[in-house]
């Protein structure tokens, strides 16, 4: 079976609730990028406060046991 393929723009949340039983943050994909060990990375941004970055192997953010794709990225507006 092969990995879903992350895209800029994307929004990702953790499976499981916080320790509130609240969903998770949704986290924005800002920027992919392959990395020094050879990986391939994700950086993400919290939604709710930009503030909040995190960087997540696309392996590890494809995978459902651990997190759950939200929402897709918003179509740009086309020109005419």
């Amino acid at each position: 079976m092969t990995k879903p393929e992350v895209k800029f723009g994307q929004v990702y949340r953790a499976t499981g609730k916080t320790y509130l039983d609240r969903p998770s943050a949704g986290w924005s994909v800002t920027k992919i990028f392959t990395s020094h060990d050879g990986l391939a990375y994700a950086q993400l941004v919290n939604q709710g406060d930009p503030t909040l970055t995190k960087t997540v192997s696309l392996d590890a953010l494809t995978d459902p046991r651990l997190f759950l794709l939200a929402a897709q990225p918003k179509a740009a507006p086309q020109a005419g």
